[in-house]
């Protein structure tokens, strides 16, 4: 998750394996769903119990990485980013057209700006 966006397909899998777990725990049988999902996924203070929201946690992850662009200025992989694609400012690399042979860095940037 920390480099590749998780497919919507996958995300719907996780989340449905842990909504079966809190609210059946280790039992077969259907269980009554006494709290909505979408409460559950609320930070402790809100009143939630914390359960990481699978997508905003995909993309915090995902923008890590360009915050990591600008800070890791003298890092291999950051320099064959920025000679690969040029700099577009002083945070990002440019916008990646091609449509082969970029998919990390595309991904990564397209979902940053």
């Amino acid at each position: 998750m920390s480099l590749f966006p998780l497919p919507s397909k996958v995300r719907k899998r996780i989340d449905k394996i842990r909504r079966s777990f809190i609210w059946q725990g280790n039992n077969e049988k259907r269980a009554f769903h006494l709290v909505n999902w979408d409460v559950l996924i609320e930070s402790k203070k809100d009143g939630g119990l914390g359960i990481r929201n699978l997508n905003t946690h995909n993309q915090s992850l995902l923008m890590k990485w360009l915050w990591r662009y600008n800070l890791e200025t003298y890092a291999l992989w950051r320099n064959v980013i920025h000679d690969k694609f040029g700099q577009d400012d002083q945070w990002c690399s440019k916008v990646v057209v091609s449509p082969h042979g970029v998919g990390v860095w595309k991904a990564i940037r397209s979902s940053g700006l």
